[in-house]
């Protein structure tokens, strides 16, 4: 249950920082959702999973194939989770990167 309530509290503490810092943290995440459409619209059709995943050649991958992709919903709904995961994590350190360099300059 340890686990729990500290994931409790994590999300909460996350909601606040995201809360007081939203700026630079919708800063990272447009950033995250500029490399997803790039990756969606690039990358997959470069390597076989057409874009957004439909419709590419790899789909007829047998399953044990690395390229293999099942379907097209959860492998966008993944993406975009994980790069705004990272937009969060950009943003948020940017501006503790941001007043860290702020205070250092003042003194």
């Amino acid at each position: 249950m340890k686990w729990l309530k500290a994931a409790i509290v994590g999300a909460l503490a996350g909601l606040i920082m995201f809360i007081l810092l939203a700026v630079a943290i919708l800063r990272g995440v447009g950033l995250a959702l500029v490399l997803w459409l790039i990756w969606m619209l690039i990358y997959s059709p470069v390597i076989g999973w057409g874009i957004f995943g439909f419709g590419g050649p790899n789909h007829e991958l047998p399953s044990q194939a690395p390229l293999y992709i099942r379907a097209a919903g959860p492998y966008v709904a993944g993406t975009l989770l994980l790069h705004a995961i990272y937009g969060l994590i950009l943003g948020w350190l940017d501006s503790r990167w941001i007043n860290f360099s702020r205070e250092a300059e003042s003194s």
